[in-house]
C-alpha cells in the first residue's frame, strides 16, 4: 500500500539542515495543498499555518531561547535553528466561535473537533514532507512562547498556537523505536 509506505517514512528527525530537495515556494505550495484537503468538522476550516524561512526561522528559535531565559540547552536551540524552516500550526478561535453560533446544538464539540483537525493537518503535512524527502520534528514550546510569537511574527490574536514543526534536509536516519504490541492497542470484535 502506497499510503502505508508514506506513513512509515514519517519519522521524528532531529538531525536537520537547510538543504531541502524542495525550495521555499514548493514547500509553501505543498503545505497549502495539504491543508486544503485535511478534513474539519462541518467544513469549518479552522487550521492555520505560518511558515518561517531563513532569518525568520532562526528568529523563532532565538525567541524561544529568550522566553525560556536560556534554560533550554544551547545545542537544542542550535539543532532546531539548523533546519531550513519552521511551520507554526494554529487554530483560529474566531472560526470555532462562528461555528458555535451557527450550530448551537454542537457548540461544545467544536473546540475538540478543531483539535482533531489540526492534529490531522500536522500529521498530513509531516507525511507529505517526508514523502518529498524533507525531515521534520514537532515541538511544543507553547503556551509559554505564545505572546512572544504573536508579537514577533504579527500573528492574528485569535489564532492559538498548537505546535512548531522544524523542517529541513535529512542529515541522518533516526534509529528504531519501540512500538507497543498492536494486540494491546487494537481490539477486534465479531471478525
Amino acid at each position: 500500500m502506497a499510503l502505508l509506505d508514506q506513513l512509515k517514512k514519517r519519522r521524528t528527525r532531529y538531525d536537520l539542515n537547510d538543504n531541502t530537495p524542495l525550495g521555499g515556494e514548493e514547500i509553501t505550495t505543498l503545505v497549502r495543498d495539504v491543508l486544503r484537503e485535511v478534513p474539519d468538522a462541518f467544513n469549518m476550516q479552522s487550521q492555520r499555518a505560518v511558515i518561517l524561512y531563513g532569518d525568520e526561522h532562526r528568529k523563532l528559535w532565538a525567541t524561544v531561547d529568550e522566553v525560556f531565559e536560556g534554560k533550554i540547552p544551547a545545542d537544542k536551540i542550535a539543532m532546531f535553528s539548523a533546519g531550513a524552516a519552521s511551520i507554526l500550526f494554529f487554530t483560529d478561535e474566531e472560526t470555532i466561535k462562528g461555528m458555535q453560533e451557527q450550530v448551537p446544538d454542537y457548540a461544545h464539540n467544536f473546540p475538540g473537533w478543531a483539535r482533531e483537525s489540526i492534529g490531522m493537518a500536522q500529521y498530513a503535512v509531516w507525511t507529505a514532507l517526508a514523502e518529498a524527502g524533507i525531515g521534520a520534528s514537532i515541538q511544543h514550546y507553547n503556551p509559554v512562547i505564545d505572546n512572544a510569537v504573536h508579537e514577533a511574527f504579527d500573528i492574528p490574536a485569535e489564532w492559538t498556537l498548537v505546535s512548531q514543526m522544524v523542517i529541513g534536509g535529512i542529515g541522518s536516519e533516526p534509529g528504531p523505536i519501540d512500538k507497543l504490541d498492536m494486540n494491546k492497542r487494537v481490539l477486534t470484535r465479531g471478525a
